[in-house]
C-alpha cells in the first residue's frame, strides 16, 4: 500500500504542521508481474475539516509497474478526482 499524506506547514514551520488529507493506493492483487491494478481512496483530515471517512474513490487499471511511483500517484489522483 502507498499512503500519500498532505500537510500544511504554516510559514514553512514543520513543528506547526497539520494534516489536511491522505491518499491510499492499495494493490488489489489482480494484476500481472508487469502491470498492477489498484484501489484508490482519498480522505480529508485536519483541524479545518468537517468530513470524516473516505471522500472519493477510484481504480487504476493496468499500471506499468516499472514506472516511477509518482506516475501511480498521479493516475490514482486522476481516477479518484475526475473519472
Amino acid at each position: 500500500m502507498l499512503v500519500v499524506k498532505l500537510e500544511v506547514w504554516p510559514g514553512g514551520d514543520q513543528s506547526r504542521a497539520y494534516k489536511v488529507g491522505e491518499a491510499y493506493i492499495v494493490n488489489d492483487m489482480t494484476g500481472t508481474p508487469e502491470k498492477g491494478n489498484y484501489d484508490v481512496s482519498l480522505s480529508h483530515s485536519g483541524k479545518h475539516v468537517q468530513r470524516e471517512g473516505i471522500w472519493r474513490r477510484g481504480k487504476v487499471m493496468r499500471h506499468l509497474r516499472k514506472l516511477s511511483p509518482y506516475h501511480l500517484v498521479w493516475k490514482a489522483l486522476k481516477e479518484a478526482l475526475y473519472d
